[in-house]
């Protein structure tokens, strides 16, 4: 069994993930923005491949399509809704404003990654469902020594993933984008069969580990974009020190209170198994926070954190009407 203490610091990490998901959307400082965007995505690749459990194709497609597409087609829907007010106020015209809407959710048919309607923020549901469906292909298919032949065709793919982008060669629906990240989600696998998760790691050393990778990320800054398969290949390494230590860290300070809940860890939590719904709507507040801004001249970053305060409430409240009326948008019975 799995015990209480191990779900509720996953739940913490998801939370401070989804919240710096948030954070990398809206305006801060660049170097911030790097080092949030070397190590947020990956996190909950893997930490999606901590839970992986082998099951029959039926049931992978019955709880993945619950859990995955239906929420990816209703935050789809709202995408679709949001650009075509978007476009009606810019255009007065309703023919115009639903073509343009339109165009959009056709181009992301046919693959194209910019999708607006599509494939916006919610092009990781899509991902993940990707991965995890070839993880288990994988977990199927291999039937000797699992765990050897299982990473070396993750590092084979991380690989192949890695040379499409080095010479840009972009593959539809996030094919090479699949390749790259499966390596996250089998460690994330590993982490939880070797019981890493369980490790008694000093606060202070997984503190120091976590100081380690930013200071590494800082020192060498790259471009990424995880979702158009941009991720350097040193980012590896340095994601996972990250996530890993971050998860000691997270897991020992819990551990120092004896479990103890305080208003803080309520909120983490409340985040973290929240954070599917906080993917989907936080960008419609996001993208709206910025019109305004922009029309008002508000380009200073003392606005930030007011303004990350205003969209993390404001999800709050939609997700609770969600939950409450219409649970089954977010794969919930």
């Amino acid at each position: 069994m799995v015990d209480s203490n191990r779900i509720v610091s996953f739940d913490i990490l998801k939370g401070v993930g989804i919240l710096l998901v948030i954070l990398g959307h809206i305006q801060i400082p660049y170097m911030l923005k790097t080092v949030i965007y070397s190590f947020h995505m990956p996190l909950f690749f893997f930490v999606s491949g901590c839970f992986f459990r082998p099951i029959s194709l039926r049931e992978f497609l019955n709880k993945k399509t619950r859990q995955l597409l239906i929420p990816w087609a209703f935050f789809a829907f709202l995408l679709f809704a949001y650009l075509f007010v978007l476009k009606l106020n810019e255009t007065h015209n309703w023919a115009k404003a639903i073509s343009l809407s339109v165009t959009s959710m056709f181009d992301g048919f046919l693959g194209d990654k910019n999708s607006f309607v599509l494939f916006h923020v919610i092009w990781f549901l899509i991902c993940l469902f990707e991965v995890s469906f070839v993880y288990l292909l994988i977990h199927k298919i291999t039937l000797y020594n699992k765990s050897l032949t299982i990473s070396v065709l993750c590092i084979l793919l991380y690989g192949v993933g890695y040379w499409l982008n080095a010479n840009n060669i972009d593959l539809p629906y996030f094919i090479d984008t699949t390749m790259s990240t499966l390596i996250y989600y089998h460690l994330g696998f590993c982490f939880m069969r070797n019981k890493w998760y369980g490790m008694k790691v000093s606060p202070i050393y997984s503190l120091f580990l976590l100081i380690i990778a930013i200071v590494f990320i800082v020192l060498f800054p790259s471009y990424v974009d995880l979702k158009s398969n941009n991720f350097p290949l040193h980012l590896l390494l340095l994601s996972m020190v990250f996530i890993m230590s971050f998860y000691w860290f997270i897991n020992s300070y819990f551990n120092s209170r004896k479990l103890k809940l305080i208003p803080l860890d309520k909120i983490l939590i409340w985040c973290g198994t929240n954070s599917l719904a906080l993917l989907g709507l936080h960008i419609l507040f996001v993208d709206t926070f910025w019109i305004v801004r922009n029309k008002l001249h508000l380009v200073n970053y003392s606005w930030t954190i007011l303004e990350f305060a205003l969209i993390v409430a404001i999800c709050y409240f939609a997700t609770t009407l969600i939950k409450r009326y219409i649970p089954f948008v977010l794969g919930r019975s």
